[in-house]
């Protein structure tokens, strides 16, 4: 678990702004395809147990952070056009099967 740091109480306070902007604005899309990668990528682990493993902020919201806790799974919050490049170095081609099974397993719960 880190540290309580500016950086990280920084993180959590925007992840938490970012979660909830979403509810009442909508952010742009390269930026909810982010926030669905990461959990899709945590799915097991991080979204399971309700808590980032590295940071142990509540996942959902950790995932609307413009840091990533976890930069050899997926990086900080990329601009749209850096967005699509990464996908494509990465081969992520299938992010809304993605997003459709993060959100049955969200509402699962």
């Amino acid at each position: 678990m880190s540290n309580i740091n500016l950086k990280n109480i920084k993180s959590f306070i925007l992840g938490n702004v970012n979660y909830y902007l979403d509810k009442i604005i909508d952010l742009p899309i390269h930026l909810k395809e982010q926030y669905y990668y990461r959990l899709y990528t945590c799915k097991d682990t991080c979204l399971m147990s309700g808590r980032c493993k590295i940071c142990n902020c509540p996942t959902i919201k950790k995932a609307f952070s413009p840091d990533s806790c976890n930069k050899e799974l997926f990086p900080d919050f990329l601009p749209g056009l850096e967005w699509k490049e990464y996908k494509e170095k990465n081969n992520i081609n299938n992010i809304e099967s993605m997003i459709q099974e993060i959100e049955q397993n969200v509402h699962k719960r």
